[in-house]
């Protein structure tokens, strides 16, 4: 006999025949894992393992020296019993030692097992052991303190190889009251005939009919779910409609995920699907789909089909008659209940399955050691053993290339273009395919600016004036030339001998760093440079730290000039000293001094020089210095460099910079790939086309303004990012303004929280320092509410949703501080019912409804108003819904509306701002809360 709902309370539970072991619960046991006493009188030994057995599937056994009596048990080590798989697993016969489990009471909380109590009403408990005789599911209580958790003894048969936490395969007349009919359309039946669950809700397309499995399957998240079943039709014969297996149900409603077969499993275009429902039922987008397939063939009435929905963890696979469809590894919730959902089908069910994973295994293995390492090309291999028997694993790390294709991307003014290539995700392996798309524009090649040896057509060459004039002028990098002297000091000097840039002369490596003080390293440029002496490196090093300059240091290749390891191994030491080996760039045209800065620091930037033609030789020498940590790139003469040569240097992956470059159309005319260009006398503007600076103030930093000749512009700190203001007493010393104190010791106050446009703006908190003279000062008030979205149907059928997000915490402070009281809620008017009840607060009191729910798992509060049935002569009025925020204050409410963007003009219902409908009344103030 058919029923529309029927509530049976039916629990299957799987009885299995007596355990071959025999269990004893002894009372006085002195020890969980000692001796324990015999129903014949006489005594259990100590625990065993069967030595040379394998540890998975096998039992911890000790035999009576009496009789020829057997106990086993699962476990005589501790174990952690989880949250999403609440169970503890055994063999019919077992002795469970509960005291050995700590458990997940929450998803993060873990008690231990010396602070829980163990209870039943399923199953004796006995000094916190419990020996279950047949197989089933026994449902324990763990309490610690106040708190309890479920806890699931789940036990098989020893020849089983699956535990089963629920079985059903309706062999009944009624389906019972422990299933729950959570979504059942009017007019749709579901029932039990001939054992088999009958779902049928073809009354219209749109009828959803969802029914939720007993509650206490809700305590658990990861579990396979095999579920036998067909579709008998559907309405219209239209194989878009679907059956699915919903988990992981939250509030014994939504959200859920679901496993959902089509009765077009092969020919519809999403057959098989993976989805999560985030909404009610009849909710706009409510639906996410991330995983999609199809299936061999399309469902037949004629046969039934086995639907795995198996969840583990953040993956989840989705699988018919054995063939895996679709797996994917997003999932969320811990935990949630399982259920059947189907849309304008008649289903039959006739057997569902939950397994859930519990480790059978009491393999206790170390660490994993490597056996070959494995390389680009070859695969490696890892090894390791089980401490209780012989068994070995191993596993295979896998090598070969792990290719990534990046597509050939066209320039624009603010990104670079490439060619097509193919990079590996292992190593350096790289090919290219396709023509390089050139640079339309300067400056977003990211140029560098490299200063020759300072700003050297007006300064004095490697000195110090030069760099600090190469700064001022806009320049972010500086070439410098090192050189020794006799008593092992390095210098700045480019010659063999001081003879042309001092007023002194001789070989620098002939004279002590002594020596070379007294002479004049400034005149011979310009007066005004008199008395310039000859820098060292650390002074160079350190100034460019001070000025935030980015060293290029040159290692000479002069036949007079020869470096060992040690002396390179000092300028890295001395570049270390000053935390500066991440923002340097060694360069030579000697490769041997490049392997030296390698051996010294594999992190290096290295950069070949060279007065030659670019050749694939002279490219894969520079590629033989990368290390996999550093970047190397290429440094040409600029008047060896063509089209095509630059292009060879891009296309092998490197970056191409060229020296030196005194005239702006040249910088202009070269090949768009040079991504440096050093100068002796162009400025940074010169080479990144124009500048504008902006200087700074008190309280800002400033800025250089570079615009391309297409008029789009980038923003540097080619200025000074401070200045010389200082405060004092919460205020500057040169120009009084006022400064806000930032000792995160000190306490700071909110005086004053202002909304002048609305509270679905940002406001304006007004806060002073507690413990110092610090100025007031304006810091941004979040917005108090925001709308989240809204649909309309395009034929107005339906109705209109809108849905907005309050901020608990920003009101709870704007309450605070100003001591007012703020009433929120939705509306919704047209031009006849103006002064109708139609403004909700948050208690939802209106015909029309309005829905409050507290979504605690995104941590804020929505309210969600759906307006329906609209009678013929209203579908041409205006209409407006949104959401307010009523400030009360004594006796008077001010309110501040939101929302969303009106749509389109040909829409039948159109949105216009509540303000606007109240304005064209002259009964404005009738409209109230």
């Amino acid at each position: 006999m058919k029923k529309t709902v029927s509530f049976l309370l039916v629990l299957i539970m799987l009885m299995g025949v007596l355990a071959i072991s025999i269990c004893a619960l002894e009372t006085n046991a002195s020890s969980e894992q000692g001796n324990a006493d015999c129903d014949c009188g006489g005594s259990y030994g100590d625990w065993q393992y069967p030595v040379g057995e394998d540890c998975q599937g096998s039992r911890y056994y000790r035999e009576c020296d009496s009789c020829d009596s057997v106990q086993t048990a699962k476990d005589i080590t501790p174990k952690t019993i989880p949250f999403s798989v609440p169970a503890i697993g055994a063999n019919a016969g077992d002795l469970v030692m509960l005291s050995l489990y700590d458990v997940y009471f929450t998803s993060s909380n873990v008690v231990s097992a010396d602070k829980i109590a163990w209870s039943s009403t399923d199953i004796e408990i006995v000094d916190n052991q419990v020996c279950p005789s047949s197989s089933g599911v026994y449902k324990l209580t763990a309490t610690s303190s106040s708190s309890t958790k479920s806890v699931y003894l789940v036990v098989k048969n020893p020849e089983d190889t699956e535990y089963v936490l629920f079985l059903d395969d309706f062999n009944r007349a009624e389906l019972g009251d422990d299933y729950v009919p959570l979504e059942i359309p009017s007019g749709s039946e579901y029932y039990i005939s001939d054992g088999k669950l009958i779902m049928d809700a073809t009354v219209n397309k749109d009828a959803q009919m969802r029914i939720l499995l007993p509650e206490w399957i809700g305590d658990f998240g990861d579990y396979k779910i095999d579920t036998s079943f067909t579709m008998l039709s559907t309405l219209n014969d239209d194989n878009s409609y679907w059956f699915a297996v919903m988990a992981r149900i939250q509030s014994g409603d939504y959200p859920f995920w679901q496993a959902a077969v089509r009765k077009g499993a092969k020919s519809h275009s999403s057959g098989v699907e993976i989805a999560r429902r985030k909404l009610a039922s009849g909710a706009s987008n409510g639906w996410e789909v991330p995983g999609k397939s199809k299936y061999t063939e399309d469902i037949s009435p004629d046969k039934y089909y086995n639907l795995t929905f198996d969840i583990s963890g953040k993956t989840a696979t989705h699988a018919i008659d054995g063939k895996t469809l679709i797996t994917y590894k997003s999932m969320s919730y811990s935990a949630g209940d399982v259920g059947f959902h189907t849309r304008a089908s008649v289903i039959s069910i006739d057997k569902i399955k939950i397994v859930v994973p519990i480790d059978d295994s009491i393999h206790s293995f170390g660490d994993w050691s490597t056996v070959t390492a494995d390389t680009c090309t070859t695969n490696g291999l890892e090894r390791r053993s089980c401490e209780n028997c012989d068994v070995v694993e191993e596993r295979v790390i896998t090598g070969g290339h792990k290719i990534v294709s990046h597509a050939l991307k066209a320039p624009s003014c603010t990104e670079s273009g490439y060619r097509a290539y193919d990079t590996c995700e292992r190593c350096d392996y790289t090919t290219f395919s396709g023509e390089f798309g050139p640079f339309g524009h300067y400056f977003d090649r990211l140029i560098k600016s490299v200063a020759h040896r300072g700003f050297s057509s007006t300064a004095p060459e490697n000195t110090l004036p030069a760099y600090t004039l190469a700064r001022e002028l806009g320049f972010l990098f500086a070439e410098c030339d090192v050189a020794f002297t006799a008593d092992g000091v390095a210098v700045l000097l480019h010659d063999e001998t001081i003879d042309r840039t001092s007023d002194g002369s001789g070989k620098v490596s002939d004279l002590t760093y002594e020596e070379l003080l007294q002479y004049d390293f400034g005149s011979w440029k310009n007066a005004k440079y008199a008395g310039t002496k000859i820098p060292t490196f650390e002074e160079f090093i350190a100034l460019c730290k001070d000025l935030g300059m980015h060293p290029y240091i040159e290692i000479k290749n002069d036949k007079t000039y020869t470096y060992s390891q040690e002396e390179v191994q000092t300028l890295v030491d001395i570049v270390r000293d000053y935390d500066m080996e991440d923002n340097c760039t060694w360069i030579s045209f000697n490769i041997t001094y490049l392997e030296y800065v390698k051996n010294a620091d594999d992190t290096a930037r290295l950069g070949y020089v060279s007065s030659s033609g670019i050749t694939q030789s002279m490219i894969n020498t520079v590629l033989a210095l990368r290390t996999g940590k550093n970047e190397v790139f290429l440094d040409i003469s600029y008047n060896m460099i063509t089209e095509s040569s630059a292009m060879l240097v891009a296309s092998n992956g490197i970056a191409l910079e060229t020296w030196t470059v005194d005239s702006a159309n040249d910088v202009k005319r070269l090949p768009k790939y040079i991504s440096g260009f050093t100068s002796n006398k162009l400025v940074a503007s010169d080479i990144l086309v124009q500048a504008t600076v902006t200087e700074p103030s008190c309280g800002t930093q400033g800025y250089t303004t570079y615009t391309c000749v297409c008029g789009a512009t980038k923003v540097d700190s080619y200025v000074p990012e401070t200045n010389e203001h200082t405060y004092e007493n919460g205020a500057c010393t040169v120009c009084g303004a006022p400064a806000y104190c930032a000792n995160p010791e000190h306490n700071l106050e909110i005086i004053g929280i202002s909304y002048q446009n609305g509270f679905d703006k940002s406001g304006v908190k007004t806060v002073k320092c507690l413990d110092c003279n610090a100025s007031e000062t304006e810091a941004v008030a979040p917005a108090l509410f925001v709308c989240l979205g809204y649909s309309v149907p395009e034929d107005g059928s339906g109705g209109a949703s809108i849905g907005f997000e309050i901020n608990r915490d920003a009101l709870l402070e704007y309450e605070r501080v100003t001591g007012k009281t703020l009433r929120y809620g939705a509306f919704a008017v047209s031009e006849s019912n103006i002064k109708g009840n139609e403004i909700f607060d948050e208690d939802g009191d209106a015909f029309s409804g309005v829905l409050f729910e507290d979504v605690t798992e995104y941590g804020f509060s929505v309210f969600h108003i759906k307006v329906v049935g609209f009678a013929d002569n209203q579908k041409d009025l205006t209409f407006a819904m949104g959401a307010y925020v009523a400030e009360i204050s004594g006796d008077r409410s001010e309110y501040s509306y939101i929302q969303r963007e009106a749509p389109a003009q040909n829409e039948i219902y159109h949105f216009i701002s509540y303000n606007a409908i109240v304005n064209a009344k002259s009964n404005k103030e009738e409209v109230t809360q």
